[in-house]
């Protein structure tokens, strides 16, 4: 019985210690800015018939956007075929 009393006393006291003691405060999420400047995949020749490989016209697109110091690069509804896509800072792929 001692040793159950102990052992309770033990356990609370490291609770005590361990609820006295703050967290650090956790840094603030921000959500990202673009610049409104918007351009779309179709003004680039891109076509959403799932036929089309769109790779060149969304690149285009999209260092378009980044050579403007950034903005929101719009793929409309569609099925959109295509292969690598390499994204730039300050650009939001949008649909």
């Amino acid at each position: 019985m001692r040793r159950k009393s102990f052992l309770t006393i033990v356990c609370l006291a490291i609770v005590t210690i361990a609820s006295s003691q703050t967290m650090p405060k956790q840094p603030t999420v921000r959500q990202p800015l673009f610049r409104k400047d918007t351009v779309n995949i179709v003004s680039f020749g891109a076509k959403g018939d799932g036929l089309f490989l769109n790779t060149i016209a969304i690149n285009k697109a999209v260092s378009v956007i980044a050579a403007r110091k950034g903005g929101v690069v719009v793929v409309p509804a569609g099925l959109w075929i295509s292969g690598p896509i390499v994204l730039k800072s300050n650009v939001n792929l949008h649909r």
